[in-house]
């Protein structure tokens, strides 16, 4: 449907695009870049849109609530080249529109 309003500041998207991994092949952030550290994220939407928002970021990993050892922590992320196995996390590229040009987890 059409925006009934102008938006400035808007990230659009369809609303479960994450292609992310979970738990095997999630972002070893110990051995990336990361950008910034957010808590208090409740859903891997909201942490994959933060991504988006961030000039510099193009991956992120999301701790769920039974995400150890940050849970309902979202963090950003430069890039995503060394992968890791985590419990209750997923990582995921910023958008779903570059999926062609970046390395992405095996089921995407």
């Amino acid at each position: 449907s059409e925006p009934t309003a102008p938006c400035a500041d808007c990230v659009s998207g369809l609303s479960s695009c994450t292609c992310s991994s979970s738990n095997y092949h999630t972002c070893d952030t110990s051995q990336e870049t990361v950008i910034d550290t957010l808590q208090h994220i409740e859903s891997e939407v909201k942490c994959q849109d933060r991504c988006a928002r961030h000039e510099a970021c193009s991956w992120y990993t999301w701790y769920s609530e039974e995400g150890f050892p940050l849970p309902f922590t979202c963090i950003l992320l430069e890039s995503c080249t060394k992968k890791t196995q985590c419990q209750g996390c997923s990582s995921g590229p910023d958008s779903c529109e570059d999926i062609n040009i970046m390395s992405l987890p095996p089921q995407c």
